[in-house]
């Protein structure tokens, strides 16, 4: 910032939004105002740099600020160079809060081949992984393009949450570049219920969808070892409160609270609680989405192991698939596969955890356990 005019009643700002290149700046606030509002009328300038790699440095801000010259040109930041003119009876409080609505960065979408902005979560996970600026620079040949293509489109998908007609799933947030790259990519994948598995030499995105079964695992090919855990009630619950950021609040953090009288019930009237965190998500009804999935999935608590022959790595993490077996008494129990490791003896250890359809059905949350956890 730096003052200039006879009495210094000019103010020039350089505000850093974020890394560039951006499609779009929108509304610009002064304390929470929108600039447009008549009282900031001949009171401000607002220049706005999208923050691509051969940006010119702010003509104004060379010719008004001494230690401002034509090398500074921000390079790769999406910025906005801002005059404010003092006004008593405008700025009484001094400098006002200045805060921006921006698209973010542009992104490689793989269906098209195009750059450009998109809050498509599968798009916006691909970036960081790949990014060399501020992701992780994994190399695009180590991307299974086909598993994001596919996600992709899953959250492109129109659903109806709310009686309202939307996305299936957005990304709207904020990376810390700065921040552990764990957290990041776990804070990315809660706006899609989204997995990332490394399998072939590639990355996979896995959204946590519903499937059908595409292997049995059976007497004829499960070869024992038995590992079967049922959960217990720290892990299950009748009400769910979601984290989000509400841009109806101006971005301000909010709970939506998806709650089951029904489930309620079946724990005795104890309430069972838990609160996650959507910091990608903007939007409450897609936060009731997402916490009413994870509400139902709760009661399905089963996760096995087990070893198996071979014919095993015919499915892969993220499937769906059936166990029949007399040890746990499962007639084609519906499973998702978790995790698959080779052995050294041509057999493969395979985790999995129970499945059912009605998971997804975040139309209600009047929902009980629908998969039995056992036929003896």
């Amino acid at each position: 910032m730096g003052a200039r005019g006879d009495n210094n009643e000019y103010l020039d700002i350089v505000m850093a939004v974020c890394e560039g290149p951006i499609s779009n700046f929108h509304t610009v606030y002064f304390n929470d105002i929108p600039s447009t509002d008549a009282r900031f009328e001949n009171l401000h300038d607002i220049r706005k740099y999208w923050g691509t790699d051969d940006q010119a440095a702010d003509s104004l801000l060379v010719s008004n600020q001494p230690g401002w010259t034509t090398n500074h040109r921000l390079r790769g930041v999406a910025y906005l160079g801002i005059w404010l003119k003092w006004d008593q009876n405008t700025f009484s409080g001094g400098l006002p809060a200045i805060t921006v609505d921006t698209d973010g960065q542009k992104v490689f979408d793989p269906r098209d081949s195009t750059t450009k902005f998109s809050n498509n979560p599968a798009l916006c996970i691909r970036d960081y992984l790949t990014n060399t600026r501020y992701g992780r620079g994994i190399p695009a040949d180590m991307i299974d393009d086909d598993y994001f293509q596919s996600a992709a489109n899953y959250c492109d998908e129109n659903v109806t949450v709310g009686g309202v007609v939307q996305k299936r799933y957005t990304c709207d947030g904020i990376i810390d570049v700065d921040g552990d790259a764990m957290a990041n990519m776990n804070n990315l994948l809660s706006s899609c219920r989204g997995m990332l598995v490394f399998s072939g030499g590639r990355y996979r995105l896995i959204i946590d969808k519903p499937g059908v079964a595409t292997f049995a695992f059976t007497e004829n090919n499960i070869t024992g070892s038995w590992n079967i855990s049922l959960g217990t009630k720290k892990n299950m619950f009748n009400r769910i409160r979601g984290r989000f950021f509400n841009p109806e609040k101006s971005w301000a953090m909010d709970i939506a609270v998806v709650d089951s009288a029904d489930l309620r019930a079946q724990d005795n009237g104890v309430v069972l609680e838990k609160q996650i965190d959507l910091p990608f998500t903007a939007n409450i009804n897609t936060t009731k989405q997402i916490t009413t999935i994870s509400l139902n999935q709760s009661r399905q608590q089963i996760v096995c192991q087990f070893t198996a022959f071979l014919a095993g790595l015919r499915c892969e993490v993220g499937d769906v698939v059936t166990i029949t077996h007399s040890t746990p008494g499962w007639s084609a129990k519906k499973f998702r596969v978790l995790d698959i490791s080779l052995k050294n003896d041509d057999e493969v250890i395979v985790a999995a955890r129970e499945y059912a359809d009605s998971v997804y059905d975040f139309g209600t949350i009047a929902v009980s356990d629908s998969a039995p956890d056992t036929n003896l």
